[in-house]
This record gives C-alpha cells, structure tokens and sequence, in this order.
C-alpha cells in the first residue's frame, strides 16, 4: 500500500517558526558569547592596570615602608600614604579586586616577620578586610576560596566566627581553607575546637592536613594532637585514617607522642597501623625490639618491609643475623630493602660485602646484596672531569 506524504500549509508554517527560533536563539548565544568576551577583555585590563599600578607599593609595603598615621620620621614627618599616592580609589573602582588580592595573597606567604606586617597595615589601607568580607558571601568558589585566604593571612579575629560556619561545608576545599585560616587567625582556640576534624574529614588530603601542622609550635600542638590520636585509637577508628592520624605525630615532641605510638603498636595488628607506628617507633626504648624482631616475620610483605627498617635503626649486633636472613624473604622488595639495612651498618665500612656473601643462605640473597652495593657505589661515583674530555 501506498502513502502519498503532502506537506499541508500549517505543517509548513510550524517548519518555517521552527527555523526562525533557532535561528534567533544562534544569534542570542552569539551575542551573549561576544559580551561575554568583551566583558572579560575589559575586567582583564581593568584588573591589569590597577593591579600594576599597586605592585610597587605592595613590594613597598614589604620594607615596612608603611606605617599608621601617628607613625612619624623624624626626618620626613609621616610616613604613611599620602592623599595624592593613596591607590584606595582605584581599588573602590576596580569591578574585580581578584588581582590585588591574589598578588596581596602571593607575597604574603612568601615572606615572613615584619614584612608580613607591612602588608597587613597595607591592606588596611586599601579596605582589603572589607573587601574580604564581602566576598566571603559569594557563591562563585573561587572569590570564596581568596576571600577565606586572605582574612587567614590576615589574621582578623573579627572573621573567626564567619570563617567557622565554612568549616563543615561538603566541599572538602572550603571546609580545608577554613580550618586552614582559623588555625592562622587564632591557634590556641582553633586547636581546642577544630582539631578533632583531621579525624572526621576523610576528604581532607594528609599532605594538606600536614602542611598546616608543621607551621603550628609543637609546644602549642604536642598535647592536643596526642590526646586526639590516643582517643581516635579507642574509638576504634578506621584503619587507614587512623594511620594518617599516626603520622601525624611526628610534628609532636617525641617523648609526648612516644607513649602513644608505643600503646598502639602493641595493642594493634592492623597491616597499616602498624607500618605507621614502625616508621615512629622510639628507637630508644628497647623493650620494643622483640615487637619488631617478631613483626620481622610477619605474613603480610608490608610489614616485615618496615620492621626490617626500623630493626636496623635500633642498631642492636644481636639483630644482624635476623637481617641476613631477611635477604632471604620470598619477596622482592623485602629482600632490597633488608640489602639496603645491612649495607648501613656502621661495621660493614671497613670489611666490605665480601666477608658476608659467603654466608649468605641463597644466590637470591647474594644477588640482592651484590646489586644494592653496586647501586649505591653508582650513585657515588663522581668521574674525574679531565677524564671525560678526552
């Protein structure tokens, strides 16, 4: 059967619109896309010049060229902005203060001392707390993200609070800034209030996490962060966090975090906990050695790799020939890593490896050795320049 298929005038009319609407809406975008451009260009320039304008003063500032007001030069009276260099109306009209804050940002953390306390009288000046404030409410991520840096650079306590309620944001991002600034703004009560979230923030990298404990005292972190470790162990925290939390204390004072590594390593047969609490394993405490000789043999790889580690750091001559039996280990790297602790043995410097490959139990043993000396001999070498010239 046949269909004869006749295009009716509605049908046509409805294909003509249809065409018609895209083709508007093309022209839409286009136009929308070119105001877009443009608006960037111009906010771009805008950016740039004021921002160039500001550089000077901003390096400036870091020579402690700033002062308050009632701050006087016996020899030049105030030595504070005056109204014709004052650069703050070129901020108040700057539609995107993005520059001046990151560049304010950027030399803020690379310097340090009253430097940073230049910058600070600085910002005062330019209203960039204010500015900071502001932005802090925006909904684009990123003046967010400046906006909680720079109060945190700052150090304004006036922005504790504000900072505090980004804390718990889902966004792992925020919340890591703010916890990041809060510690910078007030340490002491940041501790005290915010401390227990590196174990609750499963989000938050370790390398971040670290990099702000490092900054902090260990006077001040020791206590606190020791407590948080002892307590998350009780709680029965889950195994990898709890050895993040473990590496943790090495920014602690090592007889205050020595107790708690040494409670849980030997209360604990957790594969990761336990590589965390032998590579912090107070070495000076003795009564740990048969823990480790026993972790020596370990089923799992992992762990017999760090405990040969940590046996040869205890430095005990009893200990060596459980080490070269480890050359022996039906793994690997357990094998190149037991290589690599025989060869730091302080006695072996004089006598060299030979003495020792022949009691060695296995040509795999002997291998290892032989090729971990050969690696290290490598690494040393440093040829005669006048012998490669010719």
């Amino acid at each position: 059967m046949e269909h004869d298929f006749v295009s009716s005038p509605a049908a046509s009319e409805i294909a003509l619109w249809t065409g018609y609407a895209f083709g508007a809406a093309g022209a839409a975008c286009t136009l929308v896309l070119i105001y877009l451009r443009r608006r960037s260009r111009m906010l771009s320039e805008d950016r740039t010049s004021v921002a160039g304008s500001l550089e000077p003063l901003l390096f400036l500032a870091t020579e402690n060229a700033f002062t308050s007001p009632n701050d006087t030069d016996p020899g030049n009276g105030p030595a504070h902005i005056t109204a014709a260099d004052d650069p703050l109306p070129e901020l108040a009209r700057l539609k995107d203060p993005l520059a001046v804050l990151e560049m304010w940002n950027y030399l803020h953390e690379s310097l340090d001392g009253e430097a940073k306390a230049g910058l600070n009288r600085f910002a005062d000046q330019l209203g960039i707390p204010e500015i900071a404030h502001s932005m802090l409410r925006s909904r684009l991520i990123d003046r967010k993200l400046l906006a909680i840096n720079t109060l945190g650079n700052l150090g304004d306590r006036r922005a504790y609070e504000a900072v505090e309620q980004l804390i718990n944001e889902r966004d792992p991002i925020v919340s890591y800034w703010s916890w990041r600034a809060l510690v910078r703004i007030d340490v002491e009560k940041a501790l005290k209030q915010t401390l227990g979230l590196i174990a609750e923030r499963t989000d938050w990298s370790p390398v971040f996490v670290a990099e702000i404990l490092q900054r902090i005292e260990s006077d001040v972190l020791s206590e606190p962060l020791c407590r948080l470790v002892s307590d998350a162990f009780d709680r029965g925290t889950e195994e990898r966090q709890m050895s993040r939390l473990i590496s943790y204390l090495t920014f602690a004072h090592i007889f205050d975090s020595a107790e708690v590594i040494t409670r849980i390593f030997l209360n604990s047969n957790q594969k990761e906990v336990l590589i965390a609490c032998l590579r912090l394993l107070p070495v000076f405490d003795i009564s740990l050695r048969p823990r480790v000789r026993e972790l020596v043999r370990d089923r799992r790889w992992e762990v017999r790799l760090q405990a040969i580690s940590t046996l040869g750091r205890f430095g005990e001559p009893d200990d060596f020939p459980l080490l070269l039996e480890t050359l022996d280990d039906q793994d690997w790297w357990v094998r190149y890593r037991a290589a690599g602790t025989v060869l730091d043995i302080p006695e072996l410097a004089g006598d060299g490896i030979e003495p020792l490959l022949e009691k060695l139990p296995s040509h795999f043993a002997r291998e290892m050795l032989q090729q971990v000396a050969a690696e290290r001999a490598l690494v040393c070498f440093k040829p005669n320049p006048q012998t490669l010239s010719k």
